[in-house]
């Protein structure tokens, strides 16, 4: 690819090979609202790490990848401008508790928490996240609200693989 000056191709070789040595998989499980997002993931695990609601939905995307004692933290948006050289833009990590995921990544937290909010980081001791993936709970695209869509599709920027969701009960 460099001696066929495609710097795009080489980029991104470079990227996959930084993960293949790093032997992380970031897989996002994405679909409409309400259609079992948060339960797949909760199933895989078998924890009830994502807060599953009949009437709230996800907000924000919630990475759930391996640590050896769980743990959670809230990626926010800066008060102030971030430096422009900054590779995440400024966001700024705050310690949460594990047991108020349901509190912070639904839509049923407060508003002004939620407008700094870019996603949330869960760490869990499990077999499955030790070899190197992470999940990623999306909020649902598609219906009225445009910005849960731009919100996940931001997410799939980081995401190796993709697990659509989706139920019989439509074409």
């Amino acid at each position: 690819a460099g001696r066929r000056d495609r710097a795009d191709l080489t980029e991104r070789l470079e990227e996959v090979k930084t993960m293949v040595e790093q032997r992380s998989v970031t897989v996002a499980v994405v679909g409409e609202f309400k259609r079992g997002k948060s339960t797949l993931v909760n199933a895989l695990l078998q924890t009830d790490v994502c807060p599953t609601d009949a009437d709230i939905v996800t907000a924000v995307p919630t990475v759930v990848r391996y640590g050896a004692e769980p743990s959670a933290a809230a990626q926010l948006e800066p008060v102030d401008r971030p430096p422009a050289d900054s590779p995440d833009g400024g966001a700024v990590e705050e310690p949460v508790d594990v047991d108020r995921l349901a509190d912070l990544v639904s839509e049923a937290a407060d508003p002004g928490w939620r407008r700094r909010l870019r996603s949330v980081e869960v760490r869990l001791p499990h077999r499955l996240l030790k070899t190197g993936l992470s999940l990623v709970d999306t909020p649902g695209v598609g219906g009225l609200e445009s910005a849960h869509g731009i919100v996940t599709l931001g997410a799939l920027r980081t995401t190796a693989g993709v697990i659509f969701v989706t139920d019989a009960s439509q074409e």
